[in-house]
């Protein structure tokens, strides 16, 4: 009988090798279709203190597609120990073993009839290790939300009427091993497309 089953089925047991690498070759094509976009692999490329102008693609609150062009220009980065919030308030930075916080101010225009709060950015260390933005690991008050938010003031935070500068500088921190410095900034609204910038660290004197 065994001999029979094997008769019976050589013609599949003949393609079935190509069959499986048929279906390994389409799983793999469907992982790079969902990987590749999420990518940070278009970039335009700027200089410390240079204005960047960038096409901003995002969404609306209805999930419509919106496209506005912004202005990014990306300061020298300092070491960090305090932060002042939009009421002039300023706020120590905690400080942890084997770490340092490092500080590069954003300066973004943009129509005020559009949202370029909708950011993210991370920074890429003298190792090569990448750094996303975010309040929470830095661990001082008083940051914005997104590295792209306008900072307001405390008691316009229920008016309906308050509308933001065109053009307003962010502080974004970031906290890095102690045995790295920040070598490059890089900001994107929208996957693939991002810009990126190389970073001055300046000196504390």
């Amino acid at each position: 009988m065994s001999g029979t089953w094997w008769r019976r089925n050589r013609l599949a047991l003949l393609v079935l090798p190509f069959v499986l690498t048929l279906v390994a070759v389409t799983g793999a094509s469907r992982l790079v279709n969902f990987w590749w976009p999420t990518q940070l692999r278009d970039a335009t490329v700027g200089a410390v203190g240079e204005p960047v102008r960038h096409t901003v693609r995002t969404t609306d609150l209805e999930g419509t597609p919106l496209t506005f062009d912004a202005t990014v220009v990306v300061g020298a980065t300092t070491e960090a120990t305090d932060v002042t919030d939009a009421d002039g308030m300023m706020h120590l930075v905690p400080w942890v073993d084997g770490t340092r916080v490092w500080r590069t101010d954003l300066t973004i225009t943009a129509p005020v009839e559009h949202d370029p709060s909708g950011c993210s950015v991370e920074v890429v260390d003298t190792l090569g290790r990448t750094t996303s933005y975010s309040s929470a690991t830095v661990g001082a008050d008083g940051l914005p939300f997104t590295a792209c938010s306008p900072p307001r003031p405390s008691d316009t935070l229920f008016d309906d009427t308050w509308v933001r500068e065109e053009t307003y500088t962010v502080p974004v921190l970031v906290r890095l091993t102690e045995d790295v410095e920040p070598a490059e900034l890089r900001l994107s609204w929208q996957r693939p497309d991002y810009v990126s910038v190389p970073l001055e660290v300046a000196d504390e004197g």
